[in-house]
């Protein structure tokens, strides 16, 4: 049997081949539909012979080899087919031309079995608008042969919020994937769910529904969707010159419907705020955000940016930011926030001293952390000791030049190594360095201190660059009280995520 095909819910089409050297006397040709199930035939048709000279060039010495294609159509009107059942089509060759050839001489070829208990659905297009939900897509299942009302019902942490009836529609692209499922020809939906979207404050999952209640009830197969947050964000940029900050980032909400204010906020350690500055430069595309949240209102037009002069209680802190949609135009009332990890408005030591620490405070106490990783930034020359989603402490780096586009240093995520030393030489490069750690290729790709030259002595000029820019062969250059406690505080496993 080549094909068991439902697809237009109206008819249940079999094709296949059967060849025997018997078909040119057994010349009544029937498909029996048999529910293995409950051990019983279901119905027969005749069946229409088709040619097939692929069977005829396998099978040259069978006589009839190349008629023995067949298609049967039984008419769903008149056969009761049963979700959950599993079907064989029983191929028939019998002298007799009535019934199902019984009562003749007959040879039988029977099928794999077919169990009607098949689903699939697909999500193509999903938006969260003022108006509502609009989402596109398809739904199948096996079950709606006796399940025939369909439904979009979209859920707020499990709870339902709003639901609607669904005329499933024209989709020859599921039917050809998915032929064997019932109706799969006509699965397509296209709506808008009318709700609210400050409803959804948490995650939410739509349901597909096939149901035998038409108000959506009653008996139900449901076929459930990813989750989709309702409110996200990310700072993208947090760059301190000087005095002068400029942050960038977005935030998508379901909740800022109505509430045309953004604000950030800024929070020390222990949640007092700082300061506050609304932002002005916003709704900018963010075309990334919208493909990856797009069932989050407003996630296409979610940029924002934000430059100014911080006041003196905001330099030199660690400190939390927050992104504020509001419906008061001084950042109070009724407002949603994003609120970021830990964030450092200098604690960096300036000037830049290859021969100090990055930072004025003290390093981080690992034994404190519960998940300590290490994030490269090479186009900030930056390293980020990482405590989950917090930055703890920050170094000053140089990591790989550029060239054409690609920096030596390899983007990704790798894991410190156990390969580490106090100082190393590389004649062909006329460099080497002190206190390093492998990271990849046990050995090729380092932390480890601003360069060396042959006699062991710092080179100036490549100090100098310390911080501003790029220019390692591919390794992660560091100031020596950096490269050091790397060596001897960071343990072998180590997670190190290094990106542009």
């Amino acid at each position: 049997m080549d094909s068991f095909n439902l697809s237009d819910g109206q008819n249940l089409v079999v094709t296949g081949w059967h060849l025997t050297d018997l078909a040119p006397f057994e010349n009544n040709h029937y498909a029996i539909l048999y529910d293995q199930t409950a051990h019983s035939q279901v119905a027969v048709v005749s069946t229409t012979t088709q040619q097939r000279n692929d069977v005829a060039k396998v099978y040259p010495n069978v006589l009839g080899a190349a008629q023995s294609g067949f298609v049967g159509t039984f008419n769903l009107a008149n056969v009761n087919i049963i979700p959950g059942h599993t079907y064989s089509i029983v191929s028939r060759y019998s002298t007799s031309n009535e019934g199902n050839g019984d009562a003749g001489h007959y040879t039988d070829f029977w099928s794999a079995p077919v169990t009607l208990n098949q689903q699939a659905n697909s999500i193509d297009n999903i938006q969260m608008t003022k108006d509502g939900l609009s989402i596109s897509g398809w739904m199948i299942s096996d079950q709606s042969i006796n399940h025939p009302y369909a439904y979009i019902i979209v859920l707020n942490n499990g709870k339902e919020v709003k639901r609607t009836t669904v005329e499933l529609t024209s989709r020859p692209d599921v039917a050809k994937a998915y032929g064997n499922v019932y109706n799969s020809a006509n699965s397509g939906f296209s709506t808008v769910v009318p709700l609210d979207p400050v409803a959804i404050n948490g995650n939410m999952q739509v349901i597909l529904r096939f149901t035998d209640d038409k108000d959506g009830n009653g008996n139900a197969i449901d076929q459930y969707s990813q989750s989709y947050a309702s409110n996200a964000g990310n700072i993208d940029e947090f760059n301190v010159n000087g005095n002068g900050l400029y942050i960038s980032g977005w935030h998508a909400s379901n909740q800022a419907v109505n509430k045309p204010y953004e604000y950030l906020i800024f929070l020390d350690q222990n949640g007092n705020e700082l300061y506050r500055q609304q932002v002005l430069d916003i709704n900018r595309s963010r075309t990334d955000v919208a493909n990856i949240y797009p069932a989050t209102y407003n996630s296409a037009k979610s940029g924002y940016q934000l430059g100014f002069e911080m006041p003196a209680n905001m330099q030199h802190q660690l400190l939390y930011v927050i992104h504020r949609f509001t419906d008061d135009k001084n950042g109070n009332g009724n407002y949603v926030d994003y609120r970021s990890g830990l964030m450092a408005t200098s604690m960096m030591r300036t000037p830049i001293d290859y021969r100090q620490p990055s930072e004025y405070a003290p390093y981080p106490d690992l034994s404190k952390m519960n998940n300590f990783w290490i994030h490269v930034r090479i186009g900030q020359n930056r390293v980020y000791l990482m405590n989950g989603n917090d930055v703890v402490y920050t170094m000053y780096c140089t990591a790989g030049y550029y060239q054409n586009g690609v920096s030596t240093t390899p983007t990704g995520t790798y894991y410190i190594q156990a390969e580490r030393g106090n100082s190393f030489y590389n004649g062909s490069l006329g460099e080497g360095a002190n206190y390093w750690t492998s990271f990849l290729d046990h050995g090729v790709y380092l932390f480890h201190t601003v360069p060396t030259d042959a006699n062991g002595n710092y080179k100036p000029y490549e100090a100098s660059q310390l911080g501003i820019n790029q220019g390692s062969h591919g390794c992660i250059r560091l100031s020596v009280p950096d490269a050091y406690w790397i060596m001897h505080n960071v343990p072998t496993g180590t997670r190190v995520v290094i990106d542009n």
